[in-house]
């Protein structure tokens, strides 16, 4: 009797545990955002954000490596920034509705900021891979 009941409690404990490690779906996201599948070389995301004006968001790498960043953006002007080993680039503004990769060497961090009209929110996703 106690065999079976661990046995019967343990399948779909097993089964919860599958399930929550198959990544996420690509598909579209809040705000018809494209949403970025995990890929081999991934470290970092892939992630949804919903950013206010203003607002940034840093993902920060442990060494200074060569990375690139994927951004899949909605409704509002993004900019990204590099840190290269102490110095900040703005590499680039990402106009609404557009998505691009860009690679940069000895990355420390990446930020993430919006520049939405007032009251409004950007909704992007974001990867980083080696």
């Amino acid at each position: 009797m106690r065999a079976r009941l661990a046995r019967g409690l343990l399948a779909p404990l097993l089964a919860g545990l599958v399930l929550a490690g198959a990544g996420p779906a690509t598909g579209k996201g809040k705000g018809g955002v494209q949403i970025l599948p995990v890929t081999g070389h991934t470290v970092g995301g892939p992630a949804l954000l919903d950013l206010r004006d203003e607002e940034r968001e840093v993902w920060k790498s442990q060494t200074p490596e060569k990375v690139c960043v994927s951004v899949s953006n909605g409704n509002a002007e993004v900019e990204l920034e590099f840190t290269q080993t102490g110095a900040v680039e703005t590499a680039v503004t990402i106009v609404a509705r557009q998505a691009v990769t860009l690679c940069r060497d000895a990355v420390e961090e990446v930020a993430f900021a919006c520049f939405a009209p007032p009251k409004r929110t950007c909704f992007l996703s974001w990867r980083v891979d080696r």
